[in-house]
């Protein structure tokens, strides 16, 4: 059986909550779309742009030097689409976030009921019904000793009590797996394939040449 009380549900909800990598990673992506509203938004100041050069010409036979200055002046395209589209990344990672802590906080009620059924079946099992099949089957072989019980009821009886044992084990293996899920964030599946691509819509997705 676990050691010590079973896993408290609040104190696992918090954990899930606070500590999934799952929820860090969007929120780090939260971030980095807030930078990326703040960057589109200067990006449109006009550029200075310095130019210089040396050359030879052949007519007078000399070296010649050229130099010169550019500015950019954006009067049409101050980036307003490109600021748009990162606001709406932004908005899209707030409800991905909101979307990402509503799926933990539902598999985490699921992980967390099969973890408590599984546990009072094998504490029932540990209680009762075992001691129970262990006692019958004892009591009838005796009986059979006794030549009151065919041997076949003391088999049957064997049979109950093995399986008993074994069903406990089973339920025992169900707290475990769900106890280390919980501890574990609700992670599984390894070697599961990596997300999809960047979707369509999203400010990465569209080349816009600066």
């Amino acid at each position: 059986m676990p050691q010590g009380e079973p896993l408290s549900y609040q104190e696992a909800m918090s954990l899930v909550l606070t500590e999934s990598p799952e929820l860090a990673a969007a929120r780090a992506k939260l971030a980095a779309d807030r930078v990326t509203i703040r960057r589109e938004q200067v990006e449109w100041v006009p550029d200075i742009v310095a130019e210089g050069g040396a050359g030879y010409n052949f007519e007078a036979k000399e070296t010649t030097a050229t130099a010169g200055v550019s500015i950019e002046l954006p009067v049409f395209d101050r980036n307003q689409g490109t600021i748009r589209q990162a606001q709406l990344d932004y908005r899209r990672q707030q409800e991905e976030i909101r979307r990402t802590e509503l799926m933990l906080q539902q598999q985490m009620a699921n992980v967390y009921q099969q973890y408590l059924t599984a546990l009072q079946i094998a504490t029932e099992y540990d209680r009762v019904i075992i001691p129970e099949a262990e006692l019958a089957y004892q009591e009838l072989l005796e009986s059979y000793k006794a030549n009151r019980v065919d041997w076949p009821t003391v088999l049957d009886a064997q049979m109950d009590y093995f399986e008993s044992r074994l069903t406990r084990v089973q339920h025992l293996e169900q707290v475990r797996t769900n106890e280390v899920l919980v501890g574990g964030y609700l992670l599984h599946g390894g070697l599961m394939t990596a997300p999809g691509p960047t979707p369509p819509g999203h400010i990465d997705a569209v080349a816009k040449p600066r």
